[in-house]
């Protein structure tokens, strides 16, 4: 009785680690699955702009209207008043319209540099067929921005092509930078996102990468709502109240 009661435990011992080791196997093969998922979106993370020391004068952004009863629309570039900073040769610019403009205005990209007296660009822009922001991608321009040479930019409003006087214009400024070590160790182990580009204070290639992603889901109210942030923290909040479509 006391041969059969020792075999039984044995026999018990050995079933519970089978078991066991089972059980860890099992955990093994789901542990890679667990590690080798992807990190939280950019979606939970907050963009917090954080603007460059420059040492450089605030420039003045310009955006106007003409006001609701000649159905002009208002038009604003969407940049902060100090000169926005890029580590991208060839980033996207953004400007603001408030509603589709009427078919016989005109609406004109304007690049200039400092050392340059023509401008490096001069084009029509396709007329927009929604209210919003509108990119403007300068690799389509054939553009390439050199480093510490500040460029100005403008969107401009042709109400008249013989009195241009009467052009709408919304102007601000870019400078491209090198990429430094930290930015390159940062995008290396966290990715290109909105949040590490505010918090280095590049604020074209962060605006950029949020309406990358915008462009990729639309339906999305969250990167919308986080767009409109963004734009909040630097003074466009005529622009953030409707940006969020």
């Amino acid at each position: 009785m006391k041969t059969l009661t020792t075999v039984m435990f044995v026999t018990m011992a050995m079933m519970f680690s089978v078991a066991a080791g089972a059980a860890d196997e099992k955990t093994s093969d789901a542990t890679p699955q667990v590690s080798s998922a992807p990190p939280a979106s950019v979606r939970a993370t907050r963009p917090v702009y954080q603007p460059p020391k420059l040492g450089k004068p605030a420039r003045t952004v310009g955006g106007g209207s003409r006001g609701s009863k000649d159905k002009v629309p208002a038009l604003f570039v969407v940049a902060p008043e100090h000169v926005g900073q890029t580590a991208s040769a060839r980033p996207s610019l953004f400007y603001f319209i408030d509603r589709v403009p009427d078919p016989s205005i005109r609406v004109e990209f304007t690049l200039l540099d400092e050392e340059s007296i023509e401008p490096l660009v001069e084009t029509v822009l396709p007329t927009p067929k929604r209210a919003g922001v509108h990119r403007i991608r300068l690799a389509d321009h054939g553009v390439k921005l050199a480093a510490g040479i500040e460029y100005e930019w403008s969107v401009s409003l042709v109400l008249d092509p013989n009195e241009r006087s009467k052009d709408i214009v919304a102007t601000s400024w870019i400078d491209r930078i090198p990429e430094s070590g930290e930015l390159k160790s940062r995008l290396a182990s966290e990715g290109a996102t909105a949040a590490v580009f505010a918090e280095e204070g590049l604020w074209y290639d962060a605006i950029g990468a949020l309406s990358d992603e915008i462009d990729s889901d639309p339906a999305d109210v969250q990167l919308a709502e986080q767009r409109a942030d963004l734009l909040r923290q630097v003074g466009l909040d005529t622009i953030a109240s409707g940006a969020v479509q």
